[in-house]
């Protein structure tokens, strides 16, 4: 059974980065953010799973161009925005503390809010 997970526990490099483990914990929607920011609430919930062992945490979607502004829910950060960056430095300084990496998944509507190469519509 060791065998089958020997690389679990072993750092990994993607590009100039060095992952601790191979744990991670995927972006999801948490719900937690409030005035398009990341919460204390949204800081303790990803430290919370740095602190279990995740090597890679990736944070819930956050809007890359302000044009979906729109479509995203207020727990949504927009990305776009320095207003964002108080509660990004929060959570990323709390999953820092125990050695974990962390990344922002970049979000577009596409074609539901007419920013897409294609018209084929977003079902």
């Amino acid at each position: 059974m060791a065998d089958q997970f020997k690389y679990l526990f072993t750092p990994i490099k993607i590009g100039p980065i060095t992952v601790r483990n191979r744990i991670m914990s995927t972006p999801h929607g948490t719900g937690y953010g409030r005035k398009f920011s990341a919460t204390d609430q949204t800081a303790f919930y990803h430290a919370e799973r740095a602190k279990g062992g995740c090597g890679l945490i990736g944070v819930e979607g956050a809007k890359a161009v302000p044009e979906t502004q729109s479509l995203q829910a207020e727990s949504q950060p927009p990305a776009y925005s320095e207003d964002c960056i108080p509660g990004f430095r929060k959570v990323t300084d709390m999953v820092h503390e125990y050695g974990t990496t962390i990344v922002l998944q970049l979000m577009n509507y596409g074609v539901s809010c007419g920013m897409a190469p294609s018209a084929t519509p977003d079902i």
